[in-house]
């Protein structure tokens, strides 16, 4: 391993360092089953290559088709830049544009008197 490299081995588990800005370095621990398994998730949002056969998947792009992994997670796309996010996000996404196209319309009326 190098010198700048991010996976330290300590007593025989390994470590992930994370550079928490004024404190320092952190070290989190991996699970030594997911390690075995490779399903090693990372805190925040990361590109990863795996195409959800490491981690579970969270949808495809809809305007490049690229496969969105957990690690990925829901945002914008890597790639092109548009919303990918899970079945559920979208329902409520939908929902709150129904709301508030209705909230807008009610608020928009004259009255009559």
């Amino acid at each position: 391993m190098g010198a700048n490299s991010s996976w330290v081995v300590v007593n025989t588990y390994q470590y992930i360092m994370r550079k928490s800005g004024k404190h320092g370095s952190k070290f989190l621990p991996l699970n030594p089953v997911d390690i075995a398994k490779e399903k090693i998730l990372l805190p925040g949002r990361r590109p990863c290559t795996c195409e959800a056969t490491k981690h579970a998947l969270i949808n495809n792009c809809l305007e490049c088709g690229r496969i969105v992994c957990e690690q990925e997670g829901s945002g914008l796309c890597f790639t092109c830049g548009s919303l990918v996010c899970t079945p559920k996000e979208q329902a409520i996404i939908l929902a709150a544009q129904n709301w508030s196209k209705i909230f807008n319309k009610f608020m928009n009326q004259q009255f009559e008197r």
